[in-house]
Formats: C-alpha cells, sequence, structure tokens
C-alpha cells in the first residue's frame, strides 16, 4: 500500500513538473503548440539600485490566443543564484516606444516655461497612436513585436529566461531557457 502511495505521488509529482529546461539561444525560435515565440533582444533601463529589465519577443499566432495563454505562459527572469523576477503585463513594442518618447516629450515640454507648437504637435501625436493600438489590440490585429519587462536588482548577473509552453505539443519543449547575458 505504501509503495503504490509513493507510485501515485511520483506520478503526479511528473505530470506537474515541467522537467528541466530545454536551451534555446536569442533569435531561436521557440516552439508553443501551433504557433512559435521568438525572444530578440533585451534593454536594461537603470534606475538606483533597482533595473528595469526589457524583453523583446515576437508572436506568430493570432493576439487572442496570446492574450488568452498569458496567465499560463509564464515568462520568469531567473538569476545565477536561482532568484525568480514575474514579469509585469506585455505591451505591443510600439506602444512601449511611443510611451518612452512620450515621457520624454512631457519632461521636455514641462521644462519649457511655453511649450513650442511643435512639441505640442508631438504630444498630440504619440498619444493618438498609442489609442490607435489599442483598437488594433481590441479587434484581435497581432503587432507581432512585443515587451515584456522586469524589475531586478541592478547588480543581478547570469539572467536567463524561462518561458513555460501552456500547450506544448509532441516534440516540444514544455519549458524553454533563453540567456540574457546580463
Amino acid at each position: 500500500m505504501r509503495n503504490m502511495a509513493f507510485m501515485l505521488a511520483l506520478v503526479m509529482f511528473s505530470a506537474c513538473s515541467d522537467g528541466p529546461p530545454e536551451a534555446f539561444r536569442l533569435g531561436s525560435q521557440i516552439p508553443m503548440g501551433a504557433h512559435t515565440l521568438t525572444v530578440s533582444g533585451t534593454e536594461s533601463n537603470l534606475d538606483g539600485h533597482e533595473q528595469e529589465l526589457v524583453v523583446f519577443f515576437q508572436w506568430n499566432g493570432p493576439v487572442q490566443d496570446l492574450v488568452a495563454w498569458f496567465p499560463r505562459l509564464k515568462m520568469t527572469a531567473v538569476d545565477e543564484e536561482g532568484n525568480k523576477y514575474t514579469a509585469k503585463l506585455a505591451v505591443p513594442e510600439e506602444a512601449y516606444s511611443l510611451k518612452r518618447s512620450l515621457k520624454w516629450a512631457m519632461e521636455t515640454a514641462g521644462s519649457n516655461p511655453q511649450p513650442s507648437a511643435s512639441d505640442m504637435q508631438n504630444l498630440t501625436y504619440l498619444s493618438e497612436r498609442l489609442v490607435e493600438i489599442e483598437k488594433d489590440l481590441k479587434a484581435g490585429r497581432n503587432p507581432g513585436r512585443w515587451v515584456y519587462s522586469y524589475d531586478v536588482p541592478s547588480n543581478v548577473r547570469g539572467l536567463t529566461l524561462h518561458v513555460k509552453n501552456p500547450d506544448p505539443r509532441q516534440g516540444q519543449a514544455r519549458l524553454a531557457a533563453i540567456p540574457l547575458g546580463r
């Protein structure tokens, strides 16, 4: 009876376990069910003792599948000591770039006692384009290129991105590991 309980526990554990991660390189297409995900690069933005790690990735499937998968996709940054960092919400890469530009434009316009007409046009364009991107997403159009960001300590080293495949097919990795080179 005890052996039977042990065997049942072992089977349950192995069914829940993703096993060891399969290694992929930046730029590799990672099969995710009927789709692929490609991690193309990273960027860091320092802010005191924390840094924002930005991971750029491309999704080749419908945006509805990606949105439905977000809770199960689990893209986790892991440092060389095994500490895990959970991603914030994913956004289209263009929206990320526009928000950074909008922040810079607002800081520039705000530092001028009288913002120029050009500054105001720039702010208006950036704001309108962000609204257009949101409409495209609601209409189900996939921008293709996305960004996940993570808050990590500024001194963290040896980051690897672990990506859990929410719909692994025969021969696909259940867990992918992509070294981020930081």
